[in-house]
Order: C-alpha cells, then sequence, then structure tokens
C-alpha cells in the first residue's frame, strides 16, 4: 500500500511506494528536500478523501538515511480548515528590510508634515505690534515760515502711533519734545515701538523717512522746533486723542506749534504730504 503525504514546504499532495518509508528525498513540485513519512493510511474515509494525489519519483529518493520526519502523513478523518485558518494560511510573508523601510518612510512623512506644519503655525500666528514685519517706507518733508522764505524745520520732531493700540501708562513725553529731545535711552522713544509705532526727527533739509507695518492706520504728529505760537488751541476732539498717549499734553508740546492728523499705510512706499508750520 502507497504512503500518501503532504509536503511540508508546498503541501502539494504526494504518494510513493512504502518501501521508501523515511527515505529523504526531493518533492516533485517545489524541489525542496523532504522526507517520506512511515506512518500508513489504513482508514477507508481518508482514502476517499484523498483526490489525485502526486506520484513522486523514486529517482529522487535519496539512498542515505535521514533523521527525523519531515512529511506530514495525511490522518484519517482529518478535519477540515475553517475560515480562521485559512486566513492564517493566506498570510504572504514580508522581509525584514520591507519592513525597517516602511517605517523609515513613516519617520520622513511625519517629519515632513511637522516642519511643514510648525512654518504655517508661525506665519499665520497673530504678531503683537511691536513686533509686526516693516515693510512700508513712510518719507516726507517739514518746513516752516520764516517771514521772509520757508526754511526746512531742521529737528522738528515726527511721531506715528498706531490708532487701534494704546499704552497701558502714558510715557513722560518731555523727553520728545523738540528742544529737549532724547534720541536714545528714552522711554518714551522705546514705548513707542513697543507698540508698533515709530519716532524721528527732520534732518538739514527738513526731510524724514522711516519703515513702518504696512495695511496699518497711524495717527501722526509732527511737532516744529522752529516755529512757536503764544497762544495754541487745541480743540477737544485733539485733546482726547493725544491725551490717550500722552498726559498732560502740554509736556509734550510746550510752545511749539504742530500737527496731527491720521494716515493709512499701504504699498511698499508712501510719501506724506510736505508739512509747513
Amino acid at each position: 500500500m502507497p504512503i500518501r503525504f503532504e509536503c511540508p514546504q508546498c503541501l502539494s499532495r504526494l504518494t510513493i511506494s512504502r518501501k521508501f518509508a523515511g527515505k529523504r528525498g526531493r518533492c516533485p513540485q517545489c524541489k525542496n528536500r523532504i522526507q517520506v513519512p512511515e506512518i500508513e493510511i489504513t482508514d477507508p474515509l481518508a482514502e476517499d478523501s484523498w483526490v489525485n494525489p502526486q506520484p513522486m519519483d523514486p529517482a529522487l529518493i535519496e539512498n542515505k538515511p535521514s533523521e527525523g520526519i519531515q512529511g506530514t502523513a495525511i490522518m484519517p478523518a482529518t478535519p477540515a480548515v475553517t475560515k480562521d485558518a485559512q486566513f492564517f494560511t493566506d498570510k504572504v510573508p514580508i522581509p525584514r528590510w520591507a519592513v525597517y523601510l516602511q517605517g523609515a518612510l513613516l519617520g520622513v512623512i511625519a517629519t515632513t508634515f511637522f516642519i511643514f506644519g510648525l512654518a504655517v503655525g508661525n506665519n499665520t500666528a497673530p504678531v503683537p505690534a511691536g513686533e509686526a514685519s516693516k515693510d512700508s517706507v513712510i518719507a516726507g518733508a517739514v518746513y516752516f515760515d520764516s517771514g521772509r522764505e520757508r526754511m526746512a524745520d531742521f529737528g522738528a520732531v515726527v511721531i506715528f502711533l498706531p490708532v487701534d493700540s494704546a499704552p497701558r501708562e502714558r510715557p513722560d513725553a518731555a523727553g520728545l519734545r523738540p528742544d529737549r529731545f532724547q534720541a536714545v535711552r528714552n522711554p518714551a522713544i522705546d514705548a513707542i515701538r513697543g507698540m508698533g509705532g515709530a519716532v524721528v526727527r527732520t534732518d538739514r533739509d527738513g526731510k524724514f523717512e522711516l519703515e513702518l507695518a504696512a495695511q496699518t492706520t497711524y495717527w501722526w504728529l509732527v511737532i516744529s522746533r522752529n516755529k512757536s505760537v503764544k497762544e495754541t488751541d487745541i480743540s477737544k476732539q485733539t485733546r482726547a486723542e493725544l491725551g490717550a498717549w500722552f498726559l498732560p499734553i502740554e509736556d509734550l508740546l510746550g510752545e511749539q506749534d504742530f500737527a496731527w492728523n491720521k494716515i493709512r499705510v499701504s504699498g511698499s512706499r508712501v510719501s506724506m504730504q510736505t508739512i509747513t508750520f
């Protein structure tokens, strides 16, 4: 009676003469080395369920004896394969290097999205007024009428204040007056710049130039260095607007003539109208 068994490598159903029991040979299907089991099937049901086994060529049998059974004998009344068992037998083996490569790719993708999110967050996060991007150049000129001719108002103070901001504590404005102007270590200038504003003085030609954030509305204040007035008539509205930044405003203006207005900064360069006192 022949021995019928399955190849442990490719699961092909094989049959061979019983005289080769325990011998080692090669599977005619997958060519892997296997060992013929020594168990003989006697159950009629098992034999009836065995359909067209592939004969194993005796020429593939090795003559030397082998230790250990490499084949699997078909035992009586073999149970049917369940769906769960079929699920595991359908798995495809994946090389270890492929798993490592997949992990590395996932790491690269995660890092890329993290950097992208960080960049987007930095570019879209609200920027404090004092740290706004200064991408507009504001230029202008200040003159005064000497009675004989128009002359450059050298040393006039030009102040820009963002309309939507106001200091919690009003700075000491005495150091901003043209006759007492303190260019360095001036707390008032630091406070104005910290709120997104700017302070500058005119040059010998009466001109000034500074940088401010675009798409922003500012109050602008120009205090003459060379034109004074005996009596300054300041409206209640102007006092209230200036008082939000400086109090008392007399410490800032003294007896000097001044101009106060509002401007919307847009574009890369803005030229203000000439101011003449």
